[in-house]
């Protein structure tokens, strides 16, 4: 038989936050990720008097270099062994020309899964650290803690997914991770749930 579920999603995130902010003398929220600020303290319910403050990254916009491959997508219809391929052919250059650690992080486990089958494993000359779906905290540490040894060492690859423990939890100083190839873009799925949030944002922001 067929199920049918019905989900009540709260569009609106204050419902949650403004009876804990109301509670507080002063709150501080940070973040190195959330633009434009105006709209954030406005979603989360800080009021038009809040504090906004945006401090610089310490880190010299020199010494980050910043390329983009074109001809190459992760579409489905553009999913094969010829693109797979060449996406493999790039990770190994960026690899192969870092001193220390290496990091690719994928759309998803599937797009790293079809990287590993179109030969980066096989090909690459050092170490390859795999990300798995389900993997335990403790083992994930675990190999963390060997990836990043292998920094002062040849260096190594850290093969992950986007979104994920180590792509956005991670710190990776120095030789740790010297270079990250991102391969694909993790758009959010359009469903009902989203296309009813894009559309309450629309209109309480006159789609700003």
């Amino acid at each position: 038989t067929k199920r049918v579920s019905l989900d009540l999603v709260a569009l609106d995130p204050t419902s949650v936050t403004s009876p804990v902010l109301n509670m507080v003398h002063s709150s501080v929220a940070i973040s190195g990720t959330i633009s434009p600020l105006d709209a954030y303290a406005e979603m989360l319910g800080f009021g038009s008097e809040s504090t906004k403050v945006t401090f610089q990254s310490p880190f010299a916009i020199r010494n980050r270099l910043g390329l983009i491959v074109s001809g190459l997508d992760t579409s489905f219809q553009n999913r094969n062994g010829n693109t797979f391929g060449r996406m493999v052919d790039h990770c190994l250059a960026v690899a192969n020309a870092t001193p220390g650690n290496t990091g690719i992080f994928t759309s998803s486990y599937s797009i790293g899964r079809s990287l590993i089958e179109a030969g980066l494993e096989k090909r690459l000359k050092r170490k390859l650290f795999i990300e798995r779906p389900g993997m335990k905290g403790t083992e994930n540490d675990k190999m963390i803690e060997d990836y990043k040894r292998q920094g002062e060492k040849g260096g190594a690859v850290l093969l992950g997914v986007q979104g994920g423990r180590n792509s956005e939890g991670g710190d990776f100083p120095g030789s740790t991770m010297e270079s990250v190839v991102v391969v694909g873009v993790p758009y959010a799925r359009p469903t009902p749930r989203m296309e009813a949030l894009i559309t309450y944002y629309d209109s309480a922001f006159n789609k700003k």
